[in-house]
């Protein structure tokens, strides 16, 4: 059935009329129809039309646009068979499908089966960008097309920056191409040749050849790493990496990617794994010296592997539980394998953005594993664990391992909550933690044990408002069991239960005072100046420890949880201390948005200040001198969005010096060039510098140069100078690195949308 409609009404009697005494029909002016056939309704637009009866065709010309389920089709001049849906199409001709637009001076279509050859032609993938240009191209379905000679490319105009041309080329939408005889040409110039080419064309997440990335170092040689990108489902992805060292050999690794569950149920997770045969050792000898580091013993093994993982589960709305596994074959391979495509400044790179955790640094022999199952209820949490301390160079050489495990470790704790309110303005709180450890080690010593610990402590608080004031007394009492099969002060303590009560005091009184102060100016309209004194006393009785256990104890040379005696509960010092400090807070407020009356305003804390001391009251009593602790000086300093300023200070009012401090500086401008400088500085331990500086040449052209030094030493860590040209379909990148063993140099290029 066929329906016209005419927009001059007199032009459509007198057409009508002398439609009954001819064969064919002519119509001028703007006109439309509608043809329909099996599931598509296929409607027709254009300035003229003319249908003949006999072989059911209609002829449109000027503006013919047809339009038919997801098929939109414009042309000057269209030929359109109603009974077979035979068309032919010329003079700016636009086909619009489902993912891909075509574009061509003639086509030949069938409506229906969309098969058909394109003149002239050009398909273009508007989400990746991607053009496919030949004289003639075959078009065998909804989403496929054969072409004798094409060229392929993301860029946009007659002379791209780059091509790839090729022969017997085949393309399916959301799926691949393959091509024969391919070339890359840069501009005009022939620059590489295969005999064979697939490439991904898709607007999907997609399967396919990563950026290859190519560098050469004293250590490794010549690199090519060529990663291999899987999208295996929806919820799954997994990446291969292939990295080939002349001097070392290739390295193979795997990333997968994963999201499982639904509902309240969910994983998601991360795994990682390289591997490499290595051809060099550390022998220590002269000829193997390249492939040594001082830092870290002798390395005789050639299999070399890293695998890292974390997963993070979520049970249901309060049960939730994480693994994370770290277990590198040498103290050298994180060392060696830095910046490579998996290497560990990627990987932490990955963990960071996808879990909001770090892992342990390169250099550390220590390795953490563990596992957790956590619970949150609303006045309660609960945390089970294991955790195990991978020591690296203690497995590798096969020696005594006496890293400490916690094998479990059981917490269930209470936030500060409230007993009873009283009348007034002031009532009664406590909180809660309790836990239990089980200490083990591999090997053990007379000092180094295994053994069971547990502990709870419980607090209560009375905070007391007074006008501008709140004073806050606390009184916490700790009990502590421990059991073990032997314990270092004597051998008559072996497999005994032992136990320790102690309480601690608190008083803490603090303040704010605040002021407005209206600016009115671009800076702020108006800013908040808020000042927070605090004085703190705290106290410990002093109470004889000397037979009990010391499970959480390690020499300082073994592994790195060795920690401060002051952080354990295997021995609480006595403390009579009174500790004084002064928050300066500064918050400016803007206005947002401006819907008439309604004012919406953006508050930013632009300032903080905190200077902080302690004075220790039993050192002032037996007469020792230095009775006053350092005093801290934090603060952060961020006026605009082109300056931030960190600081943390320490300094002797004994030797009226520095002590530490860690300071840093960072500059922006408008095009986002920026300089980064930081100072760290610790007495008569270390000292260093760091600069980076990131400049925008041009709005293509980037540049950067990196510095970091060691004072202290006076020695060189690393320094390291590049560039990245950003074009709109491909982009180049180059650096250079130097560090005392080992200079590289890094070769990025990425042709987009291919």
């Amino acid at each position: 059935m066929i329906k016209l409609i005419f927009k001059n009404h007199l032009i459509q009697i007198i057409i009508i009329f002398f439609s009954f005494f001819f064969i064919s029909t002519t119509v001028f002016a703007d006109t439309s129809f509608n043809t329909k056939t099996n599931q598509i309704t296929w409607k027709i637009s254009a300035l003229k039309a003319t249908h003949t009866q006999e072989k059911n065709l209609y002829i449109a010309e000027g503006d013919v646009i047809i339009t038919g389920g997801k098929i939109k089709l414009k042309a000057d001049y269209v030929e359109f068979n109603n009974s077979t849906k035979d068309t032919r199409a010329s003079g700016n001709v636009v086909l619009i499908s489902k993912n891909d637009t075509v574009s061509c001076d003639l086509i030949t279509l069938n409506l229906e089966t969309q098969t058909g050859t394109i003149h002239n032609g050009t398909i273009f993938i508007q989400k990746t960008n991607f053009y496919i240009k030949s004289n003639k191209i075959n078009k065998t379905g909804k989403e496929t097309y054969i072409a004798d000679m094409a060229s392929i490319t993301s860029c946009n105009g007659e002379n791209p920056d780059w091509k790839i041309t090729g022969k017997d080329i085949k393309v399916t939408i959301e799926g691949y191409g393959f091509a024969k005889h391919a070339t890359l040409w840069i501009k005009k110039i022939p620059s590489f040749y295969t005999p064979f080419l697939a490439f991904p064309v898709k607007t999907k997440i997609q399967s396919g050849f990563l950026s290859p990335r190519i560098s050469n170092s004293d250590r490794k040689g010549l690199q090519y790493e060529q990663p291999l990108f899987l999208a295996l489902s929806k919820k799954t992805n997994a990446t291969i990496y292939i990295d080939y060292m002349k001097e070392r050999g290739t390295k193979l690794g795997i990333e997968y990617n994963y999201l499982l569950g639904k509902g309240t149920n969910k994983s998601k997770g991360t795994i990682f794994y390289n591997f490499l045969n290595d051809s060099k050792i550390d022998d220590n000898t002269l000829n193997t010296s390249n492939y040594s580091f001082s830092t870290t013993p002798q390395r005789t093994n050639s299999e070399r592997y890293w695998f890292i993982m974390k997963q993070n589960t979520k049970f249901a709305d309060t049960w939730n539980s994480k693994i994370y596994l770290d277990i590198v074959s040498d103290a050298d391979y994180l060392h060696e394998f830095q910046k490579d495509n998996i290497g560990f400044n990627n990987i932490k790179k990955h963990f960071k953005n996808n879990f909001g955790t770090s892992i342990d640094d390169y250099d550390d022999t220590i390795r953490t594993n563990k596992l957790n199952i956590n619970k949150k209820g609303t006045n309660y949490s609960l945390n089970m664990g294991l955790n195990w301390y991978d020591n690296v160079i203690a497995r590798r050489a096969d020696t005594n391992d006496h890293t400490l495990q916690n094998l479990p470790t059981i917490k269930l704790n209470m936030p500060k909550q409230v007993i009873k309110n009283f009348r007034g303005n002031f009532g009664l709180y406590f909180d809660f933690s309790s836990e239990y450890k089980y200490f083990y080690r591999q090997d053990t010593t007379n000092s180094l044990t295994n053994g069971h610990r547990a502990d709870i402590y419980p607090k209560i608080y009375l905070p007391l408002n007074f006008k501008n004031f709140l004073f806050e007394p606390s009184l916490g009492l700790r009990q502590t069991f421990w059991h073990g099969k032997e314990f270092n002060n004597s051998s008559s303590n072996k497999n005994e239960f032992h136990h320790r009560e102690i309480y601690d005091f608190q008083a803490q009184i603090s303040s704010k005072i605040s002021k407005v102060f209206n600016t009115n100016n671009k800076f702020a309209e108006k800013i908040k100046h808020e000042i927070i004194p605090d004085i703190k006393y705290t106290y410990i009785p002093n109470v004889n420890q000397d037979d009990l256990p010391l499970f959480e104890f390690t020499d300082n040379n073994i592994n790195k949880n060795s920690f401060n005696l002051l952080d354990s509960i295997d021995r609480i010092n006595k403390n009579n201390l009174i500790t004084w400090s002064l928050v300066n807070r500064f918050t400016r407020k803007n206005k947002k948005i401006n819907h008439g009356k309604n004012k919406n305003y953006i508050y930013e804390e632009f300032a903080w200040i905190k200077i902080s001391q302690s004075f220790d009251i039993s050192k002032h009593r037996a007469n020792i001198f230095e009775h006053f602790s350092d005093i801290s000086l934090k603060s952060e300093f961020s006026p605009s969005k082109f300056i931030s300023f960190n600081a943390d200070v320490k300094w002797s009012p004994y030797n009226k010096d520095l002590v530490a401090h860690d300071t840093g500086i960072t500059l922006k401008n408008n095009r986002n060039d920026s300089i980064q400088v930081t100072h760290r500085y610790q007495q008569n331990l270390s000292e260093s510098f760091f600069t980076r500086l990131n400049a925008n040449l041009t709005n293509n052209l980037s540049a950067f140069f990196l510095y970091d030094y060691d004072l202290f030493n006076d020695e060189r860590i690393e320094s390291a100078t590049g560039f990245e040209l950003e074009k709109s379909c491909w982009s180049l990148s180059m650096g250079f690195t130097e560090k005392p063993d080992d200079k590289s140099l890094t070769f990025l290029i990425n042709f987009k949308g291919f």
